[in-house]
């Protein structure tokens, strides 16, 4: 009221003097809802990055649970003896390439080079009678590749 007052006994007033508080009360205003909607949107974010986190940890919670389980137990070792089957193989794999790649290796076709200590285990396990040629040892190697 002051301002408007003021404005008017001044001899050099116009009518555009006199709107400029209520222009910078809107252009506030403005400023105002934008930080506000910013807030808002600020925070609609934040609910759902912590849903998404609760969500995270219940699913650890229920992988939890099923580890501790029986079951659970048995899927863990399965696990670590297939990861080290793995593990060998690829040892194995890397090992006869390089071998290969480098040209000091023995020769592909010789029986020392062509023996795989897990088909020969799982030959152990089976019984020695399964394989009695080469060609049957390499369909064997392969088929426990692919189970493997």
């Amino acid at each position: 009221k002051r301002w408007m007052l003021e404005d008017g006994m001044s001899p050099s007033s116009s009518l555009s003097s006199s709107f400029t508080p209520s222009k910078n009360k809107v252009s506030s205003e403005k400023q105002r809802m934008k930080q506000l909607q910013d807030e808002i949107v600020f925070l609609q974010t934040l609910v759902g990055d912590m849903n998404d986190d609760i969500e995270e940890m219940k699913h650890s919670q229920r992988l939890s649970f099923a580890a501790r389980t029986a079951f659970g137990r048995v899927r863990y070792v399965l696990g670590l003896v297939f990861s080290v089957v793995l593990v060998v193989r690829v040892v194995l794999a890397a090992n006869s390439f390089l071998s290969i790649m480098a040209g000091d290796g023995d020769d592909v076709n010789s029986p020392d080079s062509r023996k795989d200590p897990l088909t020969s285990i799982s030959l152990w396990l089976m019984g020695h009678d399964i394989v009695r040629t080469r060609e049957q040892y390499d369909l064997f190697r392969q088929g426990t590749s692919l189970l493997l």
